[in-house]
């Protein structure tokens, strides 16, 4: 069983606000993924992915940490019609043909050379005219260091200039949006992504990015 150490969001184990944040994520990209083929690379414990499969035509979840597919095999991959599957997999060793692809939270847990690697991979897996959907802290909230200091996961941080740096050199820009959280009470589904505008981003808790292959 595992459970919440801070590097994942784990379903049930996780405090509420995390667990609204990472939702609201997945509802927010259902919109890009109806009748898609969809990555989610990152996918961690695999809610999310399960979430995209009731909009896309095929979803794919890969994590390179066993723990956390066995996790998502365990609860999501016995549902009945599903149309999503789980891989311990690591998505700069392989191309396709997806889409969408999704990368939630993840790049922060890699070093600058990793991330470009990462994304050169995503690049590689969607079809010409596909689309790549990023989200990651926002350091400039709290005026945090780019290499951060208050935890052993996050290797590297980005503000809106740092992920625009990141992204520009393989995708053409369709949006960035800012990500706040908004509390609400736990029976009220599903959990609000309060998106804000470009000009707003540096009170976002979260960047959200959606590019579009060259």
């Amino acid at each position: 069983m595992m459970e919440w150490t801070g590097e994942r969001w784990v379903p049930g184990k996780s405090p509420a606000s995390v667990e609204r944040q990472h939702l609201a994520r997945y509802y927010w990209a259902k919109k890009f993924c109806k009748e898609k083929r969809v990555l989610d690379f990152g996918c961690g414990c695999g809610q999310g992915t399960a979430l995209l499969g009731r909009h896309a035509r095929i979803v794919e979840g890969w994590d390179i940490d066993p723990e956390a597919i066995a996790f998502a095999e365990r609860s999501y991959g016995t549902l009945p019609e599903k149309n999503y599957g789980f891989a311990v997999d690591d998505v700069r060793q392989w191309d396709g043909e997806f889409d969408v692809a999704i990368c939630f939270e993840m790049i922060e847990h890699v070093d600058d050379t990793e991330a470009h690697n990462i994304l050169e991979r995503l690049w590689g897996s969607v079809v010409d005219n596909g689309l790549v959907l990023l989200s990651t802290p926002n350091r400039a909230l709290h005026g945090r260091p780019r290499v951060p200091n208050d935890t052993p996961w996050h290797k590297l941080e980005y503000n809106e200039r740092e992920l625009r740096e990141l992204v520009t050199p393989l995708f053409r820009h369709v949006a960035y949006l800012g990500q706040i959280d908004v509390p609400q009470e736990p029976e009220i589904p599903p959990p609000m992504a309060s998106l804000i505008g470009v000009e707003h981003l540096d009170s976002a808790e979260f960047l959200l990015y959606v590019g579009r292959k060259f």
